[in-house]
């Protein structure tokens, strides 16, 4: 059995069209979502923290001196906070107003595979299908201001800095954990049999692994000893055939300051996804409140729960 991978394609509805162009009959399309607040921090500290922090201490920022200990380099950064106030408010903007029209624009005159999905959402008063990277977001504004959710933060501190070439991920925190959204873009075009949705903790169950194993065609397996040697290509341990144990990445989190977020919490193991994410209390409602109408949407669509 071959199978190909990368989180890349989800979010835009043109991979979809190319997927099944290139495939055609019935792929069997595995996707796995993480608990959305988990993945908003990871994706921070991956796509905004680390890079940036390379930045600075390879002396590429003027005013910011290379080769400094890790602290004398926070000032310089802006936080996890901050993005997901600037992405929220941008987002409650377009959809729940601009997104569905300019999502229907860009797609229905020159796509006729979507016509017929635009026509019966709109006659049956469904939720509408939204583009969100390519309708939410939009481009940099001026050489200082990358994109418009931005504007604000940007210009009241210009020593901050956002790396140009992954705006286009730091831009989306939020919206890349809202996985309804390219969802229902790949069920409009492929036999729900063959699109197979999985939680991150599902992960860590033989059972699931088995069912999952199973529905693509292999044979029967026990998954209990792979599962207890660890987490395979996870928490900066790379390698798809290496595990790392889990009392080494139990060791990693307690050596983790408490404003970082856990390894181990991080892929479904323990009592909360979101210990050590850093957002004030109101916040952390604003965004969860945001986010629960959009993953009960993404439940009713797979047919299944996740622990969010």
């Amino acid at each position: 059995m071959t199978g190909e991978a990368s989180p890349g394609y989800l979010p835009y509805p043109r991979a979809v069209h190319a997927v099944q162009a290139i495939l055609p009959g019935n792929p069997k399309i595995v996707m796995i979502g993480r608990n959305p607040l988990a993945r908003m921090y990871s994706s921070y500290r991956y796509n905004y923290k680390a890079p940036t922090l390379q930045i600075y201490r390879t002396g590429r920022r003027k005013n910011v001196k290379p080769r400094m200990d890790d602290e004398y380099y926070e000032p310089y950064f802006f936080s996890f906070e901050d993005f997901i106030k600037a992405e929220l408010k941008q987002l409650k903007e377009c959809l729940h107003g601009y997104g569905p029209k300019e999502t229907r624009d860009r797609w229905y005159d020159d796509h006729r595979w979507t016509r017929d999905e635009f026509d019966r959402r709109k006659k049956e008063k469904q939720d509408p299908l939204i583009d969100l990277d390519l309708v939410c977001y939009g481009g940099k504004v001026n050489y200082t201001v990358l994109r418009e959710q931005w504007a604000e933060m940007q210009m009241a501190h210009p020593e901050r800095y956002i790396p140009r070439k992954d705006a286009f991920l730091i831009q989306s925190f939020i919206g890349r954990s809202l996985y309804v959204f390219p969802l229902e873009w790949w069920y409009m075009r492929f036999d729900p049999e063959d699109l197979l949705f999985y939680c991150t903790e599902d992960l860590t169950d033989p059972e699931k692994l088995n069912d999952l194993s199973m529905h693509l065609g292999l044979p029967s397996y026990n998954f209990t000893n792979v599962v207890g040697q660890g987490a395979f290509n996870v928490g900066g341990h790379h390698g798809y055939d290496k595990a790392t144990s889990w009392n080494e990445l139990e060791k990693e989190d307690a050596a983790v300051p408490d404003n970082e977020s856990h390894s181990v919490a991080s892929i479904g193991v323990g009592n909360e996804f979101d210990d050590g994410i850093p957002l004030s209390a109101a916040t952390r409602k604003e965004v969860l409140d945001f986010i629960q109408p959009y993953n009960e949407r993404l439940f009713q669509l797979v047919g299944k729960r996740c622990n969010w």
